[in-house]
């Protein structure tokens, strides 16, 4: 499946630094390329992807940072990691994968992960409230 780039999300792409722009582009087509109902907007300033337009519970979003482009998974704490390739943050759920380069990039992992993800989107739609009073 080859899905095409939306204007807005083009656009946030070619502002990127040059050395970056490669790797948040292969980001956001493995995402897109990732599940039929996959959709794309510029929510918080950078690329965001829920299912079917939903960006309240988004899946995943893309965001180049100095010198990487970080893979953020909204409640990626959920996801089973056996590798520990997903860094957290100071958010409670968010977790994130970092590329510095376009040989970094496993296209197989992170289709892995937004599966997952996908997976578990209705048990943490369902569940949120009582996930967020964990420690």
């Amino acid at each position: 499946m080859n899905v095409k780039i939306s204007e807005e999300i083009a656009s946030y792409l070619e502002r990127q630094p040059e050395n970056l722009r490669g790797i948040a582009v292969r980001l956001v087509e493995t995402i897109l390329n990732s599940h039929p109902g996959m959709t794309a907007a510029i929510k918080w300033g950078h690329p965001s992807f829920g299912l079917h337009s939903d960006y309240h519970h988004w899946i995943c979003s893309v965001q180049a940072l100095k010198g990487r482009v970080a893979l953020t998974f909204h409640f990626g704490r959920l996801l089973c990691d056996e590798q520990n390739r997903l860094v957290a943050g100071t958010s409670r759920y968010l977790r994130k994968l970092e590329f510095s380069s376009l040989d970094s990039i496993d296209e197989a992992e992170i289709e892995g992960f937004i599966q997952q993800a996908i997976e578990k989107l209705p048990y943490f739609k369902a569940h949120w409230r009582e996930l967020s009073k964990e420690a």
